[in-house]
This record gives structure tokens, C-alpha cells and sequence, in this order.
């Protein structure tokens, strides 16, 4: 059960880091492009020039792409998401490795199904969450 936990957290890890990133990213370019926007519309008011409205126009486009983007994919709320599951797994992880600590043959079967319910129920409970959030009509 313990290759099986450490298998799970691996994947679970990578998945919130993979959340992280594109919430960073998307967050950021946002922040850029409607930076880049304000720019545009302040440089083309010295030199009122068309490409600077062309390029103050895509920034601005480019805003609500990013934007989209994001709201459909809920980079942050699964990437908490993903980070609740791994700490409850960690925590799993490490009653087993105290377990092992212990010796196995002190391990009565009895705990060892305790634990395997523990583990049922955080992928379940993960589960539950992320359909309640990949569900989720609000948009950002």
C-alpha cells in the first residue's frame, strides 16, 4: 500500500505544480498585456499612430483570451485543491512509514484497513471536489 500511496502523491504533486505554473502564467500575462494596453493608449495619444491602436487592441483582446482561459481551467482553485490532497496523503505516508518504524509485525490488520479507508476517502473526497469545481458555472 505504501508503493501505491507514494505512486499517487507523485502524480498529485505534479498535477499541482502543473496548476501553479499556468496560474502564474496566466495571471501574469494579464497583468502584462493590460499594462502593455495602457502603454499603447498613452503612447498613441503623443504620436497617434495606427499600428499603436492595432497593437493596443490585440493587448487588449489578448486580456480576455488569458482570462478565459483561466476561468475555464480553474488553475487556482485546482491547484489548492491538488495541494490539500497531497498534504492529506503526506500525512498518510507518514503513519505508514511510523508504522514500518514500528515493525510489521505490529501492524494488525485491523490498522492496516484504517488505513487503506484513509486513503479511499482522500481520493474520493478529491474526486468529489474536483467535479464540484471543474462543474462550477462562475467565471472569474
Amino acid at each position: 500500500m505504501h508503493e501505491e500511496v507514494k505512486k499517487k502523491l507523485g502524480g498529485i504533486d505534479d498535477n499541482r505544480k502543473y496548476y501553479r505554473s499556468n496560474y502564474y502564467k496566466y495571471t501574469l500575462l494579464s497583468a502584462e498585456m493590460s499594462a502593455l494596453t495602457t502603454f499603447f493608449i498613452g503612447i498613441n495619444q503623443i504620436f497617434n499612430c495606427r499600428w499603436i491602436v492595432v497593437a493596443a487592441l490585440f493587448t487588449s483582446a489578448s486580456i480576455t483570451v488569458f482570462a478565459a482561459w483561466d476561468a475555464f481551467f480553474k488553475n487556482k482553485e485546482m491547484w489548492i485543491l491538488n495541494t490539500d490532497t497531497l498534504m492529506q496523503l503526506r500525512g498518510l505516508e507518514s503513519k505508514i512509514r511510523y508504522m514500518k518504524a514500528k515493525g510489521i509485525e505490529n501492524v494488525k490488520e485491523k490498522q492496516v484497513d484504517k488505513l487503506f479507508f484513509q486513503f479511499e476517502t482522500i481520493l474520493q473526497g478529491q474526486h468529489v471536489l474536483w467535479k464540484t469545481t471543474r462543474e462550477s458555472k462562475e467565471i472569474v
